[in-house]
């Protein structure tokens, strides 16, 4: 994938004479490129196309089990960092608004892109913005908390007790759901319908819906 944790791997692989190829993901779409891609340089094609084909019939299925709402969400990624928004442009975005969501944080502004490779990578990406995070309507925030191992619960609560955050509704009332990081903080290829599935049961099951 076209990351920095990758990317920086393109010289000593080309020095060793292996063959690389980097993709850009910012969508469901692209995942399932992806597969196929793989799936002709590995002359495993038909393999990928039947993978491809069932994570989209798992999605249909959820699409239809779900039509009738549309929850408005922001998904939030936490790093040691800071805190950042995913936009429009973004993989999880494209996951979520797939499985029937609004993201309220879809007309809101990204950061500037330089025009790298890396930074194709993280394209759709915001700024924290507090006082839009605050104003917006919201059923439910969904979390990616990549703070440092083995603290991840500890940081998160602490980032979320400032008065700042606790200004905003669905983090005083603690209507906000943590993603499990081996699913949505990385892209698990191979596990595609795993993804729908948990990301559905992360947005219409695990917090009731007080609309």
């Amino acid at each position: 994938i076209a990351q920095n944790f990758q990317t920086r791997l393109r010289q000593p692989l080309q020095q060793a004479g292996i063959p690389i190829f980097y993709h850009g993901i910012n969508s469901v779409a692209d995942i399932f490129e992806y597969i196929k891609q793989v799936g002709k340089i590995t002359d495993t094609i038909e393999k990928a196309n039947h993978m491809v084909k069932s994570d989209e019939d798992t999605l249909r299925i959820l699409q239809e089990k779900y039509k009738n709402k549309a929850p408005r969400i922001l998904i939030l990624y936490v790093t040691p960092g800071g805190v950042r928004i995913a936009g429009e442009k973004t993989y999880l975005s494209d996951v979520f608004t797939k499985l029937g969501a609004i993201n309220v944080a879809a007309s809101w502004d990204p950061l500037p892109a330089s025009g790298s490779m890396n930074d194709k990578a993280t394209a759709g990406f915001l700024p924290l913005d507090m006082e839009k995070i605050a104003s917006a309507e919201v059923d439910r925030i969904l979390i990616v908390n990549h703070t440092i191992k083995g603290q991840e619960e500890s940081s998160l609560i602490n980032t979320f007790q400032g008065p700042a955050w606790q200004a905003v509704p669905a983090i005083h009332n603690k209507r906000y759901v943590i993603l499990e990081k081996n699913f949505f903080g990385t892209i698990p290829f191979a596990q595609m319908s795993e993804v729908f599935t948990l990301g559905a049961n992360r947005l219409y099951e695990t917090l009731p819906d007080e609309r």
